[in-house]
């Protein structure tokens, strides 16, 4: 199954389409929160299945707001990812049995594997705080396991210079 994974919209979705028409064989796709009518305005216009969970921004405040994926893989947890840290959401995928979590709410993509377990965050294709254009994930399922990958809607920038060679001469010389 290959899943397109998104969060963070904040009312902005036309980049979310087009990145979506980008891909072929999408089977679904995941919303994490920020909003709810985001996620069921995407999935009138795409007309894919779609799983999705409130954040913040929807007022959402309870632990229990979060859904359980079945894929061959194994459970997906999705979630917003405001009431947990990183380390909780962790937790959280293990007492529910789940292979991966998949989570929102920073706009900055994450994909990493602990103990057995994915966390990632797609990051955010509308508001981004990682200086790139804006970034989504694509998850890939078969019986064999789960891959992930995240992608950006352009090259990521480049950060922008802090220092250098001669910064470093002025800063650490005592000669000038």
């Amino acid at each position: 199954m290959k899943i397109f994974v998104i969060s963070d919209t904040h009312h902005s979705i036309q980049k979310a389409i087009e990145v979506y028409k980008r891909h072929q064989d999408i089977d679904m796709i995941i919303h994490c929160g920020d909003y709810v009518d985001d996620a069921l305005d995407f999935q009138k216009a795409v007309g894919k299945r779609m799983v999705y969970v409130k954040g913040n921004c929807d007022r959402s405040f309870d632990e229990n707001d979060y859904a359980i994926l079945e894929t061959e893989a194994g459970d997906i947890l999705v979630l917003h990812g405001h009431m947990q840290d990183t380390q909780r959401i962790y937790y959280m995928a293990c007492e529910k049995g789940c292979v991966a979590a998949v989570y929102g709410h920073t706009h900055i993509p994450v994909n990493t594997h602990w103990d057995g377990i994915h966390l990632i965050n797609p990051g955010s294709i509308t508001k981004p705080r990682d200086n790139s254009s804006g970034s989504y994930a694509i998850i890939n399922t078969t019986e064999d396991g789960l891959s992930c990958q995240i992608h950006y809607y352009d090259e990521p920038t480049k950060p922008k210079v802090t220092g250098g060679y001669l910064k470093g001469l002025l800063n650490y010389s005592d000669r000038f």
